[in-house]
């Protein structure tokens, strides 16, 4: 065997419902795997009824943890819900990761390639969709700070982009970086809220003509 599958055979799998009864599973499998449970359900509960009426006993049911072992993970509501915000945040740039890496060997137009990932990666989670777009906006102040600095990763991500893009022939400024990526944020709040996640698909070409008219001054974004 080569080493990566020796590294495979090392990997334990997680399991999403755990064997009732005596089992032989380690204290950190266990703990993984209710944390995920829960993270799951706070993100289901705000999206079927918004977080301001999600409670805690609403994620303990949907989760199928005690409230003990909720407070062994989180502080309160709020703690949970800026990590299922994380969670579901670093499958979106993982996405966004792969489609750039994609699009700088094929020469393709970086902005347009990774914006339109990072839309079908909230549109093919669609709860977490609402919770990033939506629900975050409803949480206390350390939620809000989280998102902020979720906003901030992008604003780095688009400077590196930019200066990959030889689309870009313009040197934007930290402001209209900032802009671009605020115009775009609250047209993915505004559809997740009146349509719903399945309608982002339908505002790809709108998000890249805001994010190329705000950048480089042109109208339409290339191809």
């Amino acid at each position: 065997m080569n080493g990566v599958d020796d590294a495979n055979e090392n990997v334990i799998e997680v399991p999403r419902i755990l064997p009732r009864g005596r089992h032989s599973l380690g204290d950190d499998v266990v703990k993984q795997s209710q944390r995920v449970r829960m993270l799951e359900a706070m993100t289901a509960c705000c999206a079927a009824n918004g977080y301001a009426s999600v409670s805690v006993a609403d994620v303990l049911k949907e989760s199928g943890v005690s409230r003990k072992t909720f407070y062994e993970h989180f502080v309160n509501k709020e703690d949970c819900l800026i990590a299922a915000y994380d969670s579901g945040l670093e499958k979106v740039n993982e996405r966004i990761a792969a489609t750039v890496a994609s699009a700088t060997q094929g020469g393709e137009n970086l902005l347009r390639a990774t914006q339109s990932e990072y839309l079908d990666a909230l549109a093919d989670n669609p709860e977490f969709a609402r919770l990033f777009a939506v629900e975050m906006l409803a949480g206390g102040p350390a939620a809000r700070a989280r998102r902020d600095e979720g906003f901030e990763l992008f604003v780095s991500l688009y400077r590196a982009l930019i200066a990959q893009d030889p689309n870009i022939e313009t040197d934007p400024s930290e402001d209209q970086i900032v802009a671009a990526i605020g115009g775009v944020a609250e047209l993915i709040r505004r559809t997740v809220s009146l349509r719903g996640p399945e309608a982002l698909a339908s505002i790809k070409e709108s998000a890249a003509n805001i994010t190329w008219t705000l950048l480089s001054g042109l109208q339409r974004a290339p191809e």
